[in-house]
């Protein structure tokens, strides 16, 4: 039940904020990067990643997608953290949900339908749908195309799939930049748990991968880092996909590259505490730090 939980408090976030916009992470949500504001906004609008694929016909987060908007999914949304979402739009997917059901309330629906594991669903998937079909140019689009051989109908996609690539307008298709992962879905193998030299390795080489002096720490030098590789791997990989390998290195190159520019006019710091407490208390030897920062996770 505490799964269900988890993705029920999604829906009703806006009862804990009077924020415009609320981001929503899962509890295994690892942050690599430091985040900017372009990062997560672009002009004014909350940016979605999605990805787009050929998807099994009895996959059932599309499934229960369609069941409960009667809308086809057009990509898979369980792809990114923060889920970035205009407060105002969960209470309308919660109302839209419970008129197209004949229900009181949300609350009855989720009681009605959704209290046992087996009909679990995807919040993130329902919100990206809705806001697609409903709130489209409200937010701002970033796609990753899986199957870029695939024109989105030949195979078919299956019920409760959108497939067809001509609903994406120039630019919305293409690759973005992840500042956070989802750990526990790092490779295929779900249950293997990461261990704690490979997390600081994560945070060293996304701390390293900045455009900042600012911070220190005993022993970190990140030229062993920048000097071997070009790009930050992991703001173009989410859970076991990697769409550096899909797109090419030399887009990632750009794509990384235009956003180091960007955070040169930044003014920001990474004190030596706040390294500290992400880091743990946990003393590395020069040598140790060295090979953290070469290796690839």
């Amino acid at each position: 039940m505490g799964y269900l939980r988890q993705q029920y408090v999604g829906f009703t976030a806006d009862h804990y904020t009077n924020a415009t916009f609320v981001g929503i992470v899962d509890t295994d949500t690892i942050f690599h990067s430091l985040v900017d504001r372009e990062d997560i906004f672009e002009d004014g609008k909350p940016i979605i990643h999605g990805w787009h694929s050929l998807p099994p016909a009895n996959w059932r987060w599309m499934l229960t997608t369609l069941h409960i908007l009667r809308k086809e999914m057009p990509m898979q949304c369980m792809t990114y953290f923060p889920m970035t979402i205009k407060t105002a739009h969960l209470r309308e997917i919660r109302e839209y949900i419970a008129k197209l059901h004949g229900v009181k309330d949300f609350d009855e629906f989720f009681g009605q339908h959704y209290t046992q594991a087996k009909n679990s669903y995807c919040q993130f998937c329902i919100m990206c749908t809705y806001v697609f079909w409903f709130k489209r140019d409200e937010y701002v689009w970033r796609v990753r195309d899986q199957k870029p051989n695939w024109d989105g109908n030949n195979p078919r996609p299956p019920n409760g799939y959108y497939g067809d690539k001509s609903i994406w307008r120039a630019g919305e298709l293409g690759l973005g930049v992840y500042v956070a992962d989802h750990v526990r879905y790092r490779s295929d193998q779900p249950d293997l748990v990461w261990s704690e030299n490979n997390r600081h390795t994560l945070y060293l080489q996304g701390l390293c991968s900045h455009p900042s002096e600012s911070w220190s720490y005993p022993n970190v030098n990140c030229s062993v880092y920048r000097e071997r590789f070009p790009y930050f791997s992991e703001w173009f990989s989410f859970e076991y996909i990697h769409f550096d390998r899909i797109y090419g290195h030399q887009e990632a190159i750009a794509k990384g590259e235009a956003r180091l520019e960007r955070f040169k006019g930044c003014d920001f710091s990474y004190v030596t505490t706040g390294l500290k407490n992400v880091m743990g208390h946990v003393s590395y030897k020069k040598q140790d730090i060295d090979k953290m920062l070469q290796s690839v996770v």
